[in-house]
């Protein structure tokens, strides 16, 4: 197994796309080989690259803080406070092949909501104030 160092355990953003490409990969082991693109910072430039590597190595870096109790909270809290956000980007994401429109039409929202939708994955950085210590 590949060492981790410290470096690469840091606070990663909470994202529902990177908690839904978790649910993903554990729900269908078959893909966890499949190569994906992941954007990542250059520890010495700190500079954004797009780097593409298999669903299971994103696990294994990132598993302690997906897996970390409180993020799961934290997204629960968001899904509850935004379900249509959450329906729409739960939909986009395991059904790539629907449009904007058949997201907005199946979740009776505009377009344009669906596409802000999409665009807007990351979870607030307060989203922990109201979660006590696990």
């Amino acid at each position: 197994m590949a060492d981790i160092s410290e470096k690469d355990n840091r606070e990663i953003p909470v994202t529902l796309e990177l908690l839904l490409e978790t649910a993903r990969a554990i729900r269908d082991v078959q893909t966890a080989m499949e190569a994906i693109d992941v954007e990542t910072i250059d520890a010495k430039t700190e500079k954004v690259v797009l780097r593409r590597i298999s669903r299971i190595a994103v696990l294994y870096r990132f598993i302690p803080q997906i897996l970390d109790p409180r993020r799961i909270v934290a997204l629960a809290d968001e899904a509850a406070n935004r379900p249509t956000w959450y329906k729409v980007n739960r939909d986009h994401f395991f059904c790539p092949e629907l449009s904007i429109a058949d997201l907005a039409q199946i979740n009776h929202i505009a377009q344009h909501s669906a596409r802000d939708y999409i665009r807007r994955v990351q979870i607030s950085n307060d989203c922990y104030k109201n979660i006590p210590k696990l």
